[in-house]
């Protein structure tokens, strides 16, 4: 098909037309075709569910590589490369992300948890967001990274900030510099590891040997950073966008209260329904075609997980979270050679998140001025105050950075 033929739309990612409402956005470009062009981007947009499926499963001609470019911030490894050497480098993360490793962190996963309920169930307010939801997917992949828990806050809250600061801004400068420290300190600390190794998945790392020669400590660094990055906000994202929906349904509330069996399901639910990594980023390499459309190497794609998900052909009803649908085979975490390597460790976290804030603040509501991230590529929120009826600790057997 020649470019005259492209099915082409008036559609851009940060418009402030789409941003106010994505869902609808992204359901219109699904109507006007599962693939189309959008002119403002320059760039192919992916919306529905096999053509996505399609795509993220074709690693021989769309590459992961589009995640390095323009990017001002450390660079990102294994997510943002392509075979041979995304193989190589995701090989040594797979047992460290796997159900075994995940189940031995249960422990710190539920300690972790309760002490930060601990801190603020006798308050009757807090901000759900920065007082629980960033704090605790931090310590824990901290924990089996073996970084600093007790500076979590100066690698999670760069992490975050680069979702919703805006471009060229002093919150984004800070959140950039912060990325570099980050990358700093998980250097140092690799460097360390080489001559005193722990039980940790840095020490993994650097002891790992591809071609015959150890890791490069910068690699590690971009290896992490990725663990990190992915592991930090996206969990945060998902927790805040369930919260919310929990306010304003409570009767969906009470039956998982009634049922906690549920909160499995639900989880799946809320991973589909409000996904946070919503756009993922490729570049064309071979002339392929995906749903009648020809694209030509060198082209941008954004593949639109989030309109994936809710693709009528795919999901019944698919603008209701229904907690217990199934099957779901939502997209969320990725499809194809790049799948989310964590997926494990964030259902772990995800579902303890929800089951603690239902066990220990099951009568919360929002107080106001919550505030979204407001951009279009992960769907988070800033900060989420909330009131409860205050309640009693309970005791973790941790201790945590004040």
């Amino acid at each position: 098909m020649s470019i005259d033929n492209r099915v082409t739309v008036e559609f851009e990612l940060r418009s402030p037309a789409f941003l106010n409402d994505p869902a609808a956005g992204f359901a219109a470009l699904r109507e006007t075709g599962p693939v189309a062009w959008s002119r403002p981007d320059q760039q192919w947009m992916i919306t529905g569910y096999d053509a996505v499926h399609a795509t993220l499963q074709n690693h021989r001609c769309f590459s992961n590589e589009a995640y390095g470019n323009g990017s001002s911030s450390p660079k990102l490894l294994v997510l943002g490369q392509d075979p041979p050497i995304h193989s190589a480098y995701r090989r040594p993360l797979n047992p460290w992300m796997s159900p075994g490793v995940v189940e031995r962190l249960g422990p710190k996963i539920e300690a972790y948890s309760v002490e930060l309920f601990d801190r603020v169930v006798s308050r009757g307010r807090c901000d759900i967001v920065i007082d629980y939801g960033n704090p605790y997917p931090a310590l824990v992949v901290l924990e089996l990274c073996g970084l600093d828990t007790d500076r979590w806050r100066e690698f999670a809250e760069p992490n975050h900030a680069l979702q919703y600061a805006k471009p060229g801004s002093p919150d984004m400068e800070r959140a950039v510099a912060g990325m570099y420290w980050i990358a700093g300190e998980i250097g140092r600390v690799a460097a360390l590891r080489r001559d005193d190794p722990r039980d940790d998945l840095v020490s993994e790392l650097v002891a790992t040997e591809v071609n015959g020669a150890p890791i490069p400590i910068e690699d590690v660094v971009g290896i992490v950073l990725t663990v990190v990055g992915g592991g930090v906000d996206t969990t945060t994202s998902l927790f805040a966008n369930a919260v919310r929906y929990l306010d304003q349904d409570r009767d969906a509330r009470q039956r998982l209260l009634d049922r906690p069996g549920l909160i499995p399901s639900a989880c799946e639910e809320f991973l589909r329904y409000y996904t946070p990594a919503q756009v993922l980023s490729r570049s064309v390499t071979a002339e392929v075609e995906v749903a009648g459309q020809h694209l030509c190497p060198g082209e941008r794609v954004g593949v639109a997980v989030a309109a994936a998900n809710r693709d009528s052909a795919q999901f019944p009803d698919p603008d209701a979270v229904v907690l217990d649908r199934s099957p779901n085979r939502h997209a969320a975490f990725g499809l194809g050679i790049h799948r989310c390597v964590g997926s494990n460790l964030a259902r772990a976290m995800i579902q303890t998140m929800l089951a603690h804030l239902l066990d220990r603040l099951p009568d919360y509501t929002l107080d106001g001025g919550e505030r979204h991230y407001g951009g279009p590529i992960v769907n988070g929120w800033v900060n989420m105050p909330i009131r409860y009826t205050p309640g009693l600790p309970r005791g973790s057997g941790v201790q945590l950075p004040t």
